[in-house]
């Protein structure tokens, strides 16, 4: 589930295939389209604020994209794992300077760049600092331009680490 400012409410991919959006002036769920190669266990949505997109994914690969006008267009597959069936998920997040989506695979930790425009994927060279890191959020932090990387190891130790993908304004 997702937050879709463009369309001003919640973006909720079911697992089922079935995509439903509530918006938020109404209060009311309506659905958005069926893609019923997003039916899955396991699912991610992104909010993309410089592209005005979200995109929808899953462990079966498919990839979707929702534009603000509320149109749900397949994209090519997901060449990387997002899932895997550890106890570890893969990181989706967003640069927030050039709008690439930033990957980090489980468990290995790999960190992965999607330009949703161009629908292209692309090993980034720069590993994490911890390959090792167990439990993973990413948010972007665009008043700086970085993608902050939060991670905690199963002994208990956590640490941030601040990932610049592009320069920009």
């Amino acid at each position: 589930i997702e937050y879709f400012p463009e369309l001003g409410g919640l973006v909720w991919s079911q697992g089922t295939g079935a995509q439903l959006f509530f918006d938020e002036s109404s209060q009311q769920w309506s659905p958005l389209g069926s893609a019923a190669s997003l039916a899955s266990t396991w699912m991610f949505a992104e909010y993309n604020p410089v592209h005005s997109v979200v995109i929808l994914g899953s462990s079966t690969g498919a990839l979707f994209k929702l534009s603000s006008a509320g149109a749900l267009t397949p994209l090519a597959e997901v060449p990387v794992e997002v899932y895997d069936g550890s106890a570890w998920n893969g990181v989706v997040t967003v640069d927030p300077v050039s709008g690439d989506y930033l990957v980090l695979t489980p468990p290995s930790r790999q960190l992965h760049a999607y330009d949703v425009v161009t629908d292209a994927w692309r090993p980034i060279s720069s590993p994490p600092p911890a390959p090792d890191m167990d439990a993973v959020l990413g948010t972007p932090i665009a008043a700086y331009g970085v993608t902050a990387f939060i991670h905690c190891h199963h002994s208990g130790s956590c640490g941030v680490w601040l990932y610049k993908h592009a320069t920009g304004p």
